[in-house]
């Protein structure tokens, strides 16, 4: 049961049903594990089997990704505008330059751009040589299933056709041949002042820039 926030009271297996992503986010705050350790211990348990931990060092580089569309699902696609955002964390150790473009591909969507934003991380890790122990966040739990669990599942069913976005996750399945990377999901729009939050914050900063 969590002793405090916006869930105070409830246990943390009735939170796991309604908010997931609460949890995931408590897990990546600092303070967390300080200040309860025995609720860190039982979300930790309660993830363990659909978020494994782990374990970052100052040879890992982390970015944050993230898209945006502007009239997202209209029906007149000449109205519609996607942006995507990278941004690559001032704690790594090999300095690589965020990124802000507009979504270069056919039938820009929200989703899409998600999957474009780290198909390009990808693309400028390799590119820069950076090849292992990089550590992706996205906001996206669309892209996170995409990645993670949908295509490699339809690429062993051998059932690729009419997937949607398959193009751009035929490009990541490329590059994430030549690194190692891994991808965590975060909570957007948190506004609070800890790492993972500012990280989105600024991803999501670099995704509409490019449309204003």
């Amino acid at each position: 049961m969590l002793s405090f926030g916006k869930y105070k009271g409830q246990s943390i297996s009735d939170i796991y049903q309604r908010d997931q992503s609460y949890l995931e986010w408590l897990l990546d705050q600092p303070w967390f594990q300080l200040k309860f350790k025995q609720q860190h211990r039982i979300v930790t348990e309660t993830l363990k089997d659909i978020r494994p931990v782990y374990e970052t060092n100052s040879d890992t580089t982390i970015i944050y990704t993230d898209g945006a569309c502007k009239h997202n699902g209209a029906k007149t696609t000449r109205r519609v505008r996607a942006g995507c955002g990278v941004h690559f964390s001032h704690k790594n150790k090999e300095r690589l330059e965020d990124i802000s473009t507009k979504f270069p591909l056919d039938n820009p969507t929200n989703n899409r751009a998600e999957l474009y934003a780290i198909y390009l991380a990808l693309k400028t890790c390799f590119d820069n040589d950076v090849t292992k122990d990089i550590l992706i966040y996205t906001d996206s739990d669309y892209a996170m299933k995409c990645i993670t669990a949908w295509y490699p599942q339809w690429v062993k069913q051998n059932d690729i056709s009419n997937k949607k976005n398959i193009d751009l996750l035929q490009m990541i399945e490329t590059l994430q041949t030549r690194v190692d990377v891994k991808y965590m999901h975060i909570r957007s729009h948190t506004g609070l002042s800890d790492p993972h939050s500012l990280g989105n914050e600024r991803a999501d900063y670099l995704a509409t820039a490019c449309l204003r």
